[in-house]
């Protein structure tokens, strides 16, 4: 076989190898590679991440075009079949086959592994596992992809990038992370690594900023997709053996930057996700290698009498189709805010709190399930949507119903035979009244203002006080109040992690559980499933609360903030430091796309309050609210500076 010779000489390490690349190999590196490394003579010592071209170019070969001149409908990808089930060049890294990439299982299907778990001792060939897995999650996604067009068309609302972006971001995002730690000493593609690493906050509801970029092809994307995972794999086998058993990774070492790169990638996972969750269904096909959906309730006979079309439901009842919810006590609590610096998982800068807060809570109640679709309908049948419960909107929620001419939440869809269904990530399929409903935080908190109103929601049996009767104050939910929610965690009785807080995404895996909604945990989490499920299919914890984590992120009312202590990381310093604005309000707990770090009894995420995410809610009643002179009490309460100012409006 012809082969090029690629001389690696990793940094820190004693001995210098070759790799022995097949000749398209060669052919694919150098397509991509930017044009400072492929104009220099054989002579010169050039090097990326160790790699040493040992051609005799002299000038680089015609690269393809960056930016492409042609419409997007014009790019020809005729190398890939974009319809059906993919080929095998499709996948850039690990095919998704048990035996072959980790986390797919005899059928075919993949789910996330658990955490990386960064303790001495690690191992490369966990991190190459947990890498693999990652990768191959992303590209099991984009294989819903039916031809070309869905990649370059912006989703409907406009604020994003076109899904192309983000096929290319992940993989950028490597490069650019092992620029400043030091790992690579030069760009891959230069321009791709300036084009496709920054995607756009979700701004103002109403910013119409038109995507004018016409970005790469498929195919100029998939090949630098290709010689990324090349070089990934070879940073990782790159680490000394020595350092992994004698320090594992830390935030000090430059490796950091591999977990933080394997994170990011996960976020878009879920967030391209979403985004082809808003996009036309037929733009896509339910990937074979994709998670199951949790299996679909289908009208019954019954039903079907009631409307003329078998494939959607009809309106619901309550006790049938979803169950009564009740406010559930949970009693007062000190709650501690900070991921211990020294706890052996990544995370993001903002979960960090130097040192860690103790917070005292007061009881409140809280739901016991999220709110379901079936609850939400009554809302929406209420007039929710119009102006008669115009005053239950804030006059910001107000504007962007308005502006959006929303009748019902954006992943509802009703039939001219008023058959309800709704949108997984893929397909419509009937309404399934017993899941969270999907919404944003105008409208979580339009809802919650309407049930104060309507006056009907009660506390449960076993709590009910002798001022039961009145109507109850209802809110969102806040960080404090889901942390409190889930109860004080397990410790670590043995080992290197001893004393620390148990962390279920990255535990769940050691009593052999292939996933989390097989392990003891029971949580619709880390893609154990390819869709919500209903809020009574798995377990109450000790609480007696379903859902404490994942199947659909929770609300909140918290605005996004820095704990005490922060302190940005040089490897992402605009993660979290841009978003502590006043503006982005805290998510809590995770959904069924959330894997790796999303997945953390630690995670802190945020949005802004017109933007969709797999984002439910549940309804709070605190008696002592009204005791709390800035009301309830949230992690943003009497933030401190240099993040508090008179723009970012803290409470």
């Amino acid at each position: 076989m012809n082969s090029s010779i690629l001389s690696i000489s990793s940094r820190g390490l004693k001995n210098s190898s070759r790799l022995y690349l097949s000749a398209a190999q060669s052919s694919n590196l150098r397509r991509v590679l930017s044009p400072q490394i492929l104009n220099a003579r054989a002579t010169h010592d050039i090097t990326l991440f160790g790699v040493r071209a040992l051609s005799s170019v002299s000038s680089a070969p015609k690269q393809p075009n960056n930016v492409s001149k042609k419409k997007p409908a014009e790019i020809s990808d005729a190398k890939f079949n974009l319809y059906g089930k993919r080929n095998p060049d499709w996948w850039t890294g690990k095919a998704p086959q048990q035996g072959v990439c980790p986390g797919v299982d005899k059928h075919g299907k993949i789910t996330s592994l658990p955490a990386l778990n960064l303790s001495p001792g690690v191992t490369k060939k966990q991190i190459q596992d947990y890498f693999d897995n990652t990768w191959t999650l992303t590209e099991v996604l984009f294989s819903a992809f039916q031809g070309h067009k869905p990649f370059f068309i912006p989703p409907p609302h406009n604020l994003r990038h076109p899904l192309i972006f983000y096929y290319g971001h992940v993989a950028c995002l490597y490069v650019n992370t092992f620029l400043l730690a030091k790992i690579l000493p030069a760009h891959v593609n230069a321009e791709y690594e300036k084009i496709f690493e920054m995607g756009v906050d979700e701004m103002s509801w109403d910013d119409m900023s038109k995507n004018h970029m016409i970005w790469p092809s498929v195919e100029q994307v998939h090949a630098y997709r290709k010689v990324v995972y090349e070089i990934v794999c070879r940073v990782i086998q790159s680490i000394p053996d020595e350092e992994l058993a004698t320090k594992g990774i830390t935030q000090d070492s430059k490796w950091w930057g591999l977990a933080l790169a394997f994170e990011h990638e996960r976020i878009h996972i879920e967030t391209s996700a979403c985004l082809m969750n808003e996009m036309p269904a037929e733009f896509f096909k339910f990937p074979e290698n994709f998670p199951k959906y949790f299996p679909i309730k289908m009208p019954t006979s019954t039903e079907q009498t009631r409307n003329t079309t078998n494939s959607g439901s009809p309106a619901p009842v309550q006790g049938k189709d979803y169950p009564a919810n009740e406010l559930i006590k949970v009693s007062a609590s000190d709650i501690t805010l900070g991921k211990p610096r020294n706890y052996p998982s990544f995370g993001w800068d903002n979960e960090y709190g130097f040192p860690a807060s103790i917070i005292k809570l007061p009881t409140f109640h809280a739901t016991k399930y999220l709110i379901t679709n079936g609850e939400f309908y009554e809302f929406v049948q209420h007039g929710g949507y119009s102006e008669k419960c115009k005053q239950h909107w804030s006059a910001e929620g107000w504007s962007w119903r308005s502006f959006r001419n929303n009748q019902h939440p954006t992943f509802w869809r009703v039939d001219a035979n008023t058959s309800y269904f709704q949108r997984f990530i893929f397909d419509w399929v009937p309404m399934q009244w017993d899941h969270p409903v999907i919404v944003n935080y105008h409208e979580a908190t339009a809802y919650a203002a309407w049930r104060q109103a309507h006056g009907d929601m009660k506390l449960s049996n076993a709590t009910k006080s002798s001022a039961s009767d009145k109507p109850l104050s209802l809110r969102l939910t806040t960080e404090l109040e889901c942390r409190s929610m889930r109860g004080e965690p397990a410790r670590h009785i043995s080992g290197p992690m001893q004393g620390m807080a148990v962390d279920p995404v990255m535990d769940f895996g050691s009593d052999g559980s292939h996933s989390m909604v097989e392990s003891k945990y029971k949580h619709n989490l880390n893609l154990s499933y390819g869709s919500t499920s209903p809020v009574t299919a798995f377990p109450a914890n000790k609480k007696g609360i379903h859902d404490v984590m994942g199947n659909a992120w929770s609300w909140c009312l918290d605005y996004f903030s820095p704990l005490k202590g922060f302190k940005v990381h040089a490897f992402y310093e605009l993660f979290s430091s841009p978003c502590f604005d006043g503006k982005h309000h805290c998510i809590q707990n995770g959904s069924f796309l959330s894997t790796g770090d999303e997945a953390s009894v630690y995670a802190r995420f945020h949005f802004r309050p017109h933007f969709l995410q797999q984002a439910s809610f549940r309804l709070v009643h605190c008696e002592a609210d009204a005791q709390q002179s800035k009301g309830p009490l949230t992690v943003d309460t009497g933030c401190e500076g240099p993040f508090s100012t008179p723009t970012n409006p803290f409470r």
